[in-house]
């Protein structure tokens, strides 16, 4: 077994996915076993078990560490096919929009167009965001705020999430030149 919800979390949704593609999709449920809640489940308990990875630049936040596998967890469930039970899923949902909520400018930047890409795969999108421009004007205040430098990560690797995000729901409006331009400036920092 995998010890750390953030692994087993992303780790099983890739192994549900190929299993899907490989058409052994039984497999999941093998046993009488339900594997999609037995690690949704496990999810459920991050803060319990309280086992959070570390990455050598800046520390990211629990809520980030637990949203991550949530996402991964729930779009795999868009691709299995099973809309019965996505609908088991909302109060998930909603967990995930809430720790939304709590993360930082640059974690909202990394983890922002993998929770509307999950919502939208999971015909969540217009009940979790029902207004999804106004959504997405918040979310380009990122790039106002946020400084791409001088740490690639998360710092550096979240702005263009940013500016990608916004490109992607068709609002690539709201990414000024500014913003552009600080991208642009601050690509020396991450050379040396």
């Amino acid at each position: 077994t995998i010890p750390s919800p953030w692994n087993r979390g992303r780790g099983a949704s890739v192994l549900f996915a190929a299993l899907k593609l490989l058409g052994r999709q039984d497999r999941i449920f093998a046993g009488g076993r339900d594997r999609i809640e037995e690690t949704l489940s496990y999810i459920d308990r991050a803060e319990e078990l309280n086992i959070w990875p570390t990455f050598p630049a800046q520390p990211l936040s629990h809520a980030y560490f637990t949203i991550e596998p949530y996402l991964t967890m729930l779009n795999t469930l868009s691709t299995l096919g099973m809309p019965e039970y996505v609908a088991k899923q909302r109060p998930r949902i909603e967990k995930a929009k809430a720790m939304m909520g709590r993360l930082s400018l640059e974690e909202t930047a990394l983890i922002g167009e993998y929770y509307l890409i999950t919502l939208r795969n999971l015909g969540e999108l217009e009940r979790t965001i029902p207004d999804l421009d106004a959504y997405l004007a918040r979310f380009a205040k990122i790039l106002e705020r946020a400084k791409p430098a001088p740490h690639w990560f998360p710092n550096g690797v979240a702005y263009p999430y940013a500016m990608e995000t916004l490109w992607f729901f068709g609002r690539e409006d709201l990414v000024s030149e500014g913003a552009i331009q600080r991208m642009l400036d601050s690509l020396p920092d991450f050379v040396d």
